[in-house]
């Protein structure tokens, strides 16, 4: 079925079933086959065949958007399995405030040094947001400053890489007087 959506993709792609034969290195005959396949397997018509050339229906739109998806997640985990494949794509990192001044730059750029085909994506917010964004989907990762004893919300994993010392700084007038 993977390559019967793959098919359709590249009919919708090209606007043809013979541009998606070029595509695929394949007849327009066979990627006919494989689009009427697929509307078979779904039980549906994907192809408003009234028109020439033939196009997408609006069922047939709703499908592609979930094709490229499972396309997209499908060599997502082809990369995942293959032991050799350098770390690639997109990593979108969330920092907490005080951590985007400076703190993890130095890290941040020494990672994508490392692995040149990551691409990095950098949001500077508040530590609610942060979690609101990783439940969300929107971001992979985040580092925040959180008071010791406390954790991530369920069902994000908190792992500590650092513990950090805060301290009060006063003024050289000093106002503030006594043992704190």
């Amino acid at each position: 079925m993977l390559e019967d959506l793959r098919a359709l993709v590249e009919f919708a792609h090209a606007g043809s079933i013979a541009g998606a034969a070029d595509r695929l290195f394949r007849t327009p005959s066979a990627i006919t086959r494989q689009v009427q396949r697929l509307e078979a397997a779904l039980g549906a018509e994907l192809l408003d065949r009234s028109v020439k050339p033939p196009r997408l229906n609006s069922l047939g739109s709703r499908v592609l958007e979930q094709a490229r998806d499972l396309l997209q997640r499908t060599e997502t985990l082809k990369s995942l399995t293959s032991s050799d494949a350098e770390p690639h794509g997109l990593l979108r990192i969330g920092l907490a405030h005080p951590l985007a001044e400076r703190t993890l730059i130095d890290p941040i750029l020494a990672l994508t040094e490392k692995y040149p085909m990551v691409r990095v994506r950098l949001l500077s917010e508040l530590t609610g947001e942060l979690f609101h964004r990783l439940l969300a989907g929107e971001l992979d990762v985040a580092a925040v400053l959180l008071p010791e004893g406390k954790t991530a919300p369920p069902p994000l994993l908190t792992n500590i890489i650092a513990s950090d010392r805060m301290e009060i700084v006063q003024g050289a007038a000093g106002n503030v007087y006594g043992d704190w």
